[in-house]
């Protein structure tokens, strides 16, 4: 959590234990706009980490994007990416071990998460094995076409 020195008029010395004045953070990775929240938040519960919404999941939405993973709506989405790739890997022609990368983040892009358009075929190699894989060449968040 970092605190939005310009959109507060106050700082985080001047906030008395209890305060129900909202305060501004910004988003810890600077992608996002910045949020505001209750400062009781910080005062009630110290060891609660205010997290920028856009960014992090609760483990309800981890459940959630894990089932839908191994949801028949998937299994077909990930068949018809194969499908469009021509079965196999858009790197090397691999046609096993496949799998589908999503060139939007599927946790943080939910309107991507089974769009066939916005997904490729790779190889295990290509997708996460190997150095000269996507994920270690660009990470595995934020890897979007912008």
């Amino acid at each position: 959590m970092l605190w939005d020195y310009e959109l507060n008029d106050f700082k985080p010395s001047e906030i008395p234990a209890g305060s129900k004045k909202r305060a501004y953070f910004k988003c810890e990775k600077g992608i996002h706009e910045s949020f505001s929240r209750r400062i009781s938040h910080l005062t009630e519960k110290p060891d609660h980490r205010l997290i920028c919404k856009d960014c992090v999941y609760h483990a309800d939405d981890q459940n959630q994007l894990f089932r839908l993973r191994r949801s028949r709506l998937y299994r077909n989405f990930r068949n018809e990416v194969i499908q469009k790739d021509g079965g196999k890997c858009i790197i090397c022609g691999a046609t096993n071990h496949l799998e589908v990368h999503h060139i939007y983040p599927f946790a943080t892009c939910p309107n991507h998460r089974t769009d066939v358009s916005t997904a490729i075929t790779l190889c295990k190699k290509h997708h996460t094995v190997t150095n000269e894989c996507f994920h270690s060449m660009y990470g595995k968040s934020d890897n979007t076409p912008e």
